[in-house]
């Protein structure tokens, strides 16, 4: 199986097929933490155009925030474990994508009605 990084940089599969591949992904890691039953509210992006919520960008730019946030995730959690020895880096990168707003929501359909 793929690690997040390795499907969000993978230049063979298209955006959606990564969201497809990410939600499975997190899906396990949830059910790993214990929280998949609970549902994290989604959270709005400040774009050009005002605040969108994350389920109504496309799936590329889903992919480039994501890319993002597993990068704030990797530094959080090392950050963490540099002023914590006693704090497991695989379990402090398990619980922060667990408790992640957008991982937490990714879905590879873009529902905007009739536009």
């Amino acid at each position: 199986m793929m690690t997040i990084t390795e499907i969000l940089y993978n230049e063979e599969l298209t955006s959606s097929e990564k969201l497809v591949q990410l939600k499975d992904l997190v899906a396990s890691i949830r059910d790993s933490y214990g929280n998949s039953d609970v549902e994290l509210e989604e959270s709005e992006l400040n774009t050009t155009y005002g605040f969108v919520n994350f389920s109504a960008l496309a799936p590329d730019s889903k992919v480039e925030i994501l890319r993002n946030e597993a990068l704030r995730i990797k530094h959080t959690a090392l950050e963490c474990v540099k002023h914590n020895t006693a704090v497991v880096l695989s379990k402090k990168v398990e619980e922060l994508i667990a408790t992640n707003e957008f991982f937490t929501n990714i879905s590879n359909k873009l529902d905007l009605g009739p536009l």
